[in-house]
């Protein structure tokens, strides 16, 4: 132990320890330093004030986000590390035998590109490890089915795919038009993900937010891998109150729990597409008129779509200038427009009966943890899978659409109609399976059952 930096630098004013002196061999009570400034010889300018968005999250401790950024500010800093180097090199140097030699010209820097990835475009190289946690955290791999799938990539061809794909992980054959961008556009994304799915097999084990009971075909298929290590279910791993501490606008919120406050018992449908998700004026048209031909209580949460690539979706200044003539007149007695809501607590509300959603995995856990059954309608990344494997294998939910996807055919107000319609009067049988699969989904994490049990075993498993 050197104890404290007790000396300073007579001239740059570092601290030092005494032992980082230049003549060591000499006892002084003024030592000269060489490490900090060269001793005089190095004249470093006084560190400039940071971007002012920088500069007020960093010393703003009255915003939200400017309090969230400083207690994450590790977490951030950590993430920054998967960059490359971005440097101008001279190879000149030496072209003939010998070590390899290279000149370094400028300022190193880091090439970190764009933090997230354009609308519909699967993430890469810094962007895998860049997430929203109120944004259900889509590029992880939180279902069975799913990791069947990301491990069978070896043996699909993104350009020769047919149109249907045989999984093992899936009871039934892919359709083309559900599988996820990173195969249908056949980018550098297909070959990082099916270079990472080959690297699970090398680990000790997988755990999985799922529920064995939910998803026992794709765990028993995997199960059957005998290259595959041990897959531990632990979910549904759910924050349900979590998000709601960083709520931009308390105001909406009051009057929103108000509002479903008034409201029969599971005679609401909501909206939502995670917060992350937004959509085109022209289906935002279609959205209004079908809720409003379906003739059923609704709460909407409607989001502006970003205007820059590094932008968030964010709430409406106005939603009259995007809902048709007169629409929130006629609806104000059965509707609610609104911006960002706290997802898991609406749907925790009675007045909730139905949910249509894009599919996030943790909106799907979400809506079951509650027993609300959901009409799909996916927008990006994994969300077309998981909303087939709702619809097609396991019955939880009424469709609207397994394969849309951002950019494709709109969905008609007569779909929208059809949907809600279905999802609040028509699902008898589909309401019943999703609360009875809600109960499952709460046992699970109870002392001896599935889930309990899986993370038992693999806490034993890492500690021993």
């Amino acid at each position: 132990d050197l104890g404290d930096q007790a000396m300073q630098c007579r001239h740059c004013n570092a601290k030092m320890w005494y032992n980082e002196r230049i003549s060591k061999d000499k006892n002084t009570t003024s030592p000269k330093f060489s490490l900090c400034c060269g001793d005089d010889k190095v004249e470093l300018p006084l560190l400039q004030n940071p971007p002012k968005h920088l500069e007020r999250l960093l010393f703003d401790d009255n915003a939200t986000d400017s309090k969230n950024y400083q207690y994450n500010i590790r977490t951030y800093n950590m993430m920054f590390a998967f960059t490359s180097t971005g440097i101008k090199l001279d190879k000149s140097i030496n072209e003939t035998k010998g070590p390899p030699t290279i000149r370094i010209q400028g300022q190193p820097c880091h090439r970190i590109g764009s933090l997230l990835p354009m609308p519909g475009k699967q993430p890469k190289f810094a962007q895998l490890y860049i997430f929203d946690t109120q944004n259900e955290v889509e590029n992880r791999i939180n279902t069975m089915s799913f990791l069947g799938f990301t491990l069978h990539l070896d043996q699909v061809d993104p350009v020769e795919s047919e149109s249907e794909l045989a999984v093992p992980s899936f009871e039934n054959p892919l359709p083309r038009s559900v599988l996820p961008n990173l195969v249908l556009d056949a980018n550098d994304a297909f070959s990082w993900v099916a270079y990472h799915a080959r690297r699970y097999r090398e680990t000790k084990g997988i755990f999985v937010n799922t529920v064995q009971e939910l998803e026992p075909h794709a765990l028993q298929s995997l199960y059957n891998d005998s290259e595959l290590p041990r897959v531990y279910p632990i979910g549904p791993v759910l924050d349900l109150v979590g998000s709601n501490q960083w709520d931009p606008n308390p105001a909406q919120y009051k009057r929103i729990m108000e509002w479903l406050d008034q409201q029969p018992v599971s005679s609401v449908v909501f909206v939502c597409f995670g917060s992350m998700g937004s959509l085109k004026a022209n289906q935002v048209e279609e959205i209004a008129t079908g809720l409003e031909m379906a003739n059923v209580r609704f709460l909407w949460a409607l989001r502006e779509p970003p205007k820059a690539q590094l932008e968030d979706p964010r709430d409406y200044t106005n939603p009259k200038d995007v809902l048709p003539d007169g629409f929130l007149e006629r609806t104000a007695e059965m509707g609610l427009v609104c911006g960002w809501v706290p997802q898991a607590v609406v749907l925790a509300h009675k007045a909730v009966g139905g949910f249509v959603s894009h599919c996030g995995w943790n909106s799907i856990l979400e809506s079951l943890w509650h027993g609300v059954p959901i009409a799909t309608w996916p927008v990006y990344a994994e969300q077309q899978m998981n909303a087939f494997q709702m619809v097609r294998e396991l019955g939880l939910a009424v469709e609207i659409r397994v394969d849309y996807r951002v950019g494709g055919d709109l969905v008609r107000a007569e779909e929208v109609l059809n949907g809600v319609r279905s999802l609040m009067k028509g699902a008898d049988e589909i309401q019943k399976k999703v609360k009875e699969m809600s109960d499952i989904c709460r046992s699970a994490l109870m002392e001896n059952r599935s889930s309990y049990n899986n993370l038992v075993f693999l806490i034993q498993q890492l500690t021993s």
